[in-house]
C-alpha cells in the first residue's frame, strides 16, 4: 500500500507541475500573441531576451539558462505567426552529410526541429530538411506525415516510406557533391559546417544545386493526424495520434474495415487534419511563412487538401505526382487512399521506384532535356546488357538467341539466357537468380516473354507471378501464336511494357527466323 501511495504522490505531483507550467504559458502566450498583433508582419521573430527566455523555460525545450553551459539564445529561435496564432520553437540549424537511401549519392541537408503550440489544435512536432536554395528560385516540397509502420518497420500496406525515400534520391541526384577525400574526423566535421550558413533567419548553401528541396516530416500526424481532438489544446499530439493510429489499423484488419471505417471504427471523423477548417493542413504554410522561402513551389503531393491550403496561404503551387514505390502488399490501400481521400494518381497498379526516381527526376531538373536523366538512355544502358548476355552466353540454335537481365534500385540481381536443348527461357533463369528481390523490378529482355502455349510454365506467367513492375523488350516474337500476346498478357496484369532498340532486337534473332522459316528448328 506505501508503494502505490508512493506513485500516487509522484503522478499528482508531477500533474500539479504541469499545471503550474500549463498557466505560466498561457500567460505567456497572451503577451506574445499581443507583440504579434501589434506587428504589421505575418511572423514576429522575438528579439526580447527576457520573453525568450521565459518562453524556453515554460515551452517545448524546458530549458533554465542558469543551468546551461551555453548561451541558450544563439541556439533556438522563438516566433509568433499571426495567421494561425501559433508559437514557433525552433533549434537555429545543424548541418548534416547525408547519403541518399538506395544509390547512396552523397549530398548536404540544413536540419530544423520546430515545435509548432498551435490554439484549437495543440502542440505538432516537425522535422524540417533543407538540401540546396529554397529562397532565390522555385522549390520541391515533400511535406510527409508520419507513418511509423512503414518507417520503422518496412510496411508495405502503404507507399509512404518509399515516397519519402525517392524523395531523398531525387534531392541527393540534383544536389551531390564529392566530399575532401582525404578530410576525416574533424576536419570532416569543419567541411560540412562551412556547407550552409544562416544569415538574416535564412539558411543559405554555400552550393546551390540544380534544385532546392525542402523536406518536412510532421512527426505528430500519424494516422493523418489521428490525435487532434475537437475543443482541446493536445499537449501531446504524437502521443495520441500513435496510439490511436495503431488501433485504427487494428480495426481494418481484426473487422475487415477499410481505411476510412478504421476512423470511424474509434469514433473519429476519416482523416482528422481536415478538422477545426483544415487546421493539420497548415502546418506546411506556417513553417515557410516562418523560414521565408520562395513563393513558388512545386509540390510533391497526391492529396488536394494540402495543395489547396498552401495556396490559400498565398504560395504559387505546382502539383507534381509522387507515388514511390506500389506493389501487391499496398495496393488495397492506395485504392482506399483514391476512392475514400480523393488522393489523385493512385490506385491499385503496381509502380517501380526506379521508375518513379526516373520520372521524378527529370520533372524536377529544370534543365534542356538533353542534360536531363533520359528514360531512354537510361533502359538502353540495360538492354545494351541483356544483348551482350545474348551475344556471348546464350550459345542456341534450337531457339531464338535471348538475353535478359532483372534491374532494381539501379542495379542488376538476376542475369538469364536460353540454354541449348531444355525449356529453360532467359526470362526464367534470371527470375530464378534474382529470387524475392524481383518483386517491383524492372525486366529488359531481348525478345517479347512467351505465353502458355506448351506444356511447361511460360515466361509471362513467371514473370507475373514475380511481381515484376514493368518489363522492357527489343523485338516481338514473330512466331504466330506468340505474336503480341506476351505483351498484351502481361499488360492485363497490370504490368508497365516498353520497346526499346527494336532494330537490335530484329537483327539479333534474324538468324534464327530463317532457320524456323526453313522448318530447321
Amino acid at each position: 500500500m506505501r508503494i502505490q501511495n508512493k506513485f500516487i504522490r509522484a503522478f499528482g505531483s508531477g500533474v500539479d507541475s504541469f499545471l503550474k507550467k500549463a498557466v505560466m504559458q498561457k500567460d505567456l502566450f497572451r503577451k506574445v500573441s499581443a507583440m504579434a498583433e501589434a506587428n504589421g508582419r505575418n511572423v514576429l521573430l522575438l528579439r526580447n531576451s527576457g520573453l525568450k527566455k521565459s518562453l524556453l523555460e515554460n515551452f517545448g525545450p524546458a530549458l533554465k539558462q542558469e543551468k546551461a553551459e551555453v548561451d541558450l539564445m544563439s541556439l533556438y529561435d522563438v516566433a509568433v505567426h499571426k495567421p494561425s496564432g501559433a508559437v514557433i520553437i525552433c533549434n537555429k540549424g545543424a548541418t548534416l552529410y547525408s547519403l541518399s537511401p538506395r544509390k547512396r549519392m552523397a549530398y548536404i541537408t540544413r536540419h530544423i526541429g520546430f515545435a509548432l503550440y498551435i490554439p484549437s489544435l495543440g502542440v505538432e512536432v516537425v522535422n524540417v530538411g533543407i538540401i540546396g536554395d529554397v529562397y532565390g528560385r522555385p522549390f520541391a516540397l515533400r511535406s510527409e506525415s508520419a507513418c511509423t509502420p512503414s518507417f520503422m518497420f518496412g510496411s508495405q500496406r502503404c507507399n509512404c516510406s518509399h515516397q519519402w525515400d525517392v524523395v531523398k534520391e531525387t534531392a541527393a541526384f540534383l544536389n551531390e557533391l564529392k566530399p575532401p577525400e582525404e578530410a576525416g574526423g574533424e576536419m570532416f566535421e569543419d567541411w560540412v559546417k562551412k556547407q550552409f550558413s544562416l544569415k538574416n533567419n535564412r539558411h543559405l548553401p554555400l552550393r546551390r544545386g540544380r534544385m532546392g528541396f525542402l523536406l518536412m516530416h510532421l512527426d505528430s500526424q500519424n494516422g493523418m493526424g489521428s490525435g487532434h481532438s475537437n475543443g482541446e489544446f493536445v499537449y501531446d499530439l504524437f502521443e495520441r495520434a500513435s496510439i490511436r493510429h495503431r488501433a485504427e489499423y487494428t480495426a481494418e484488419q481484426n473487422f475487415g474495415r477499410s481505411m476510412a471505417q478504421g476512423f470511424t471504427a474509434l469514433g473519429l471523423k476519416p482523416d482528422p487534419r481536415s478538422e477545426s477548417n483544415n487546421l493539420g493542413y497548415k502546418i506546411s504554410g506556417i513553417i515557410l511563412d516562418y523560414l521565408s522561402t520562395s513563393k513558388k513551389v512545386l509540390f510533391l503531393c497526391n492529396n488536394n487538401k494540402k495543395i489547396t491550403e498552401l495556396r490559400k496561404q498565398g504560395y504559387d503551387v505546382t502539383r507534381i505526382a509522387l507515388l514511390g514505390e506500389i506493389n501487391p502488399a499496398g495496393f488495397k490501400e492506395a485504392k482506399e487512399r483514391n476512392q475514400e481521400f480523393g488522393h489523385r494518381d493512385i490506385s491499385d497498379k503496381a509502380v517501380s521506384y526506379d521508375e518513379e526516381f526516373e520520372r521524378l527526376a527529370r520533372s524536377l531538373s529544370g534543365e534542356p532535356k538533353k542534360n536531363r536523366p533520359d528514360n531512354n538512355n537510361y533502359e538502353r544502358r540495360w538492354m545494351r546488357k541483356a544483348f551482350m548476355l545474348a551475344r556471348t552466353k546464350a550459345k542456341v540454335t534450337d531457339k531464338p538467341l535471348v538475353g535478359t537481365v532483372i534491374v532494381k534500385d539501379g542495379a542488376i540481381i538476376g542475369e538469364g539466357y536460353g540454354v541449348q536443348g531444355t525449356h529453360l527461357h532467359a526470362e526464367v533463369m534470371a527470375l530464378r537468380n534474382a529470387g524475392a528481390r524481383a518483386r517491383g523490378a524492372t525486366l529488359f529482355t531481348t525478345l517479347e516473354p512467351c505465353i502458355d502455349a506448351y506444356n511447361y510454365p511460360s515466361c509471362c506467367t513467371e514473370i507475373i507471378k514475380a511481381g515484376i513492375s514493368c518489363v522492357v523488350f527489343a523485338a516481338i516474337d514473330p512466331h504466330p501464336i506468340i505474336k503480341g500476346r506476351g505483351i498484351r498478357t502481361l499488360e492485363n496484369a497490370s504490368i508497365r511494357t516498353k520497346m526499346v532498340m527494336s532494330r537490335e532486337g530484329n537483327d539479333l534473332i534474324r538468324g534464327w527466323i530463317s532457320r524456323w522459316s526453313q522448318g530447321k528448328v
